[in-house]
């Protein structure tokens, strides 16, 4: 097995995991000692029997997300629900102002008006 299929492997499991960042940085050093003690038992190892010895990612993410507190949970969920609703309403706010100021002063320029003379003095 090469690192770029453990690598996959980490990944599937770290996005099937829906927790706080310090959770997700616990859980990857978990799940590379686990993986790391069962590659020092079986050297050789197909993908297919780390699954079968660990379990799939989804499962392996479901028995990591019930060792955390629930509150812990739900304050991480609060938390990222905030953010995404501040996020949403800034670039709203900021959309709106942008197409305000851009058709005011579209529509207030001043116009200019530039006359230009030419004289024509022949000096002889």
């Amino acid at each position: 097995m090469t690192k770029k299929d453990l690598n996959f492997f980490y990944k599937q499991c770290l996005s099937a995991a829906d927790c706080s960042r310090a959770n997700k940085l616990r859980f990857k050093n978990m799940l590379v000692s686990a993986v790391q003690d069962v590659l020092e038992e079986t050297h050789d190892i197909s993908m297919e029997n780390l699954i079968a010895i660990l379990g799939s990612p989804q499962s392996i993410s479901e028995s990591f997300l019930e060792t955390i507190p629930v509150p812990n949970i739900r304050k991480w969920k609060l938390k990222r629900k905030i953010v995404i609703i501040t996020t949403v309403i800034l670039l709203t706010f900021s959309l709106v102002f942008s197409a305000i100021y851009y058709t005011h002063h579209l529509y207030n320029a001043p116009v200019i008006e530039v006359s230009t003379t030419i004289i024509d003095n022949e000096i002889n």
